[in-house]
């Protein structure tokens, strides 16, 4: 039989894993996220920037939270203009989306 104290020493908690894994697969989605983020006031104006932000990126998709509703339909009517300046700031087309949310 093992000792319990031993059976212990041979498992990892499941937070290690999740940090090792996502630090590996999602390494350049968060490097492009950050960059969206320092320029994000520049992108949509001071005014938009105030109410709202880049929060994930996922695949093709961008997801903005925007402050309210209010906001989130203003940015709708600009999604295809924005999508096309993320894309020149990051160099190439790697957002075909953007979501918003109220949050």
């Amino acid at each position: 039989m093992t000792d319990s104290r031993t059976a212990a020493k041979r498992f990892t908690h499941i937070g290690d894993i999740l940090q090792q894994t996502l630090q590996t697969c999602r390494r350049e989605t968060n490097e492009h996220l950050v960059r969206v983020g320092a320029c994000w006031p520049e992108l949509v104006g001071e005014t938009l920037g105030e109410h709202s932000r880049p929060a994930a990126m996922k695949g093709k998709l961008l997801l903005v939270h925007v402050n309210s509703s209010v906001w989130l339909h203003e940015m709708r009517f600009l999604k295809s203009d924005l999508i096309g300046k993320v894309n020149r700031l990051l160099g190439q087309p790697l957002v075909k989306d953007i979501r918003f949310k109220v949050g």
